[in-house]
């Protein structure tokens, strides 16, 4: 057994061709999937049938630090989005270790994010929707 390492660092974030740091200090980017791949559905004598969805919609969640500068990124396409529908861009989400990377050449901020205010700094979550997500070597460790 050989020992592998996980390091935060290795994850990149490009939103608009521009790098995204500043992120939260526990989960700081999920990707979730619209449709099922596949629906199913069984006929009265049990025979099953699966139709392939075709539908690459995502939901990608990007958690950001109140400081960070990168929302300003989020912040400025959501107002051009609300001014004049020109706030979508490409989204690039990459951990180097195990090359695993998901990828839409359509991505926008899908809705305001939520204002909290504590003792803490803080978060702030952007939810930006996907067009056509795209996505390979999920999780598939190269020799670290």
């Amino acid at each position: 057994m050989s020992l592998k390492t996980y390091d935060p660092k290795g994850v990149v974030v490009i939103f608009d061709g521009l790098p995204i740091s500043g992120f939260a200090p526990d989960t700081f980017v999920s990707v979730e999937s619209e449709s099922p791949m596949f629906e199913d559905v069984a006929g009265a004598d049990g025979e099953v049938v699966r139709s392939k969805r075709n539908d690459n919609r995502a939901t990608v969640t990007i958690t950001l630090l109140k400081s960070s500068v990168s929302n300003a990124i989020f912040n400025a396409a959501r107002l051009r989005d609300e001014a004049s529908g020109a706030g979508a861009g490409q989204l690039m989400v990459r951990e180097l270790a195990s090359n695993s990377e998901a990828f839409a050449r359509e991505a926008w901020v899908s809705e305001r994010p939520g204002m909290e205010y504590g003792a803490d700094l803080g978060t702030i979550e952007w939810k930006l929707r996907v067009a056509d997500l795209r996505q390979r070597n999920l999780g598939i460790p190269n020799s670290v």
